[in-house]
């Protein structure tokens, strides 16, 4: 007896890239494989027409919901590309991690200087 076609074929979804993300991901798999050859947002917002935050939004994308392995590189040969070997992806990972570190301690400083302002100002209403 055969199995059901649904047990014995395995199913994958293709699903169709919207825009601007399909267009920036045809730039960066014709021109920008591996770190060398990265694209500066500016540059890469300007071919595809649309400001750099929704570069950066359409990358965020590309990388959440369909798994493309984009990295970005910051200092020398900024911007985006196709991560081509290990190299490429621990350098984005490290570089994430980084940011991601920053952003957290610039966080806690802003509510740490938060609190200690509404202290402040707590202390003060008691000494009027």
């Amino acid at each position: 007896m055969n199995a059901p076609k649904s047990q014995t074929q395995l199913h994958l979804e293709v699903r169709p890239l919207p825009e601007p993300e399909a267009t920036i991901w045809r730039i960066l798999t014709r021109e920008a494989w591996g770190r060398e050859n990265a694209i500066r947002m500016p540059e890469l917002a300007s071919w595809v027409g649309i400001s750099t935050r929704a570069v950066q939004s359409a990358i965020e994308y590309l990388i959440l919901e369909h798994s493309k392995k984009i990295g970005s590189s910051c200092g020398k040969n900024p911007g985006y590309y196709v991560i081509t070997d290990q190299n490429d992806l621990d350098e984005t990972f490290n570089n994430l991690v980084r940011r991601g570190v920053a952003n957290f301690a610039r966080a806690y400083a802003l509510k740490k200087s938060h609190q200690v302002k509404e202290a402040l100002g707590q202390v003060s209403a008691l000494v009027e």
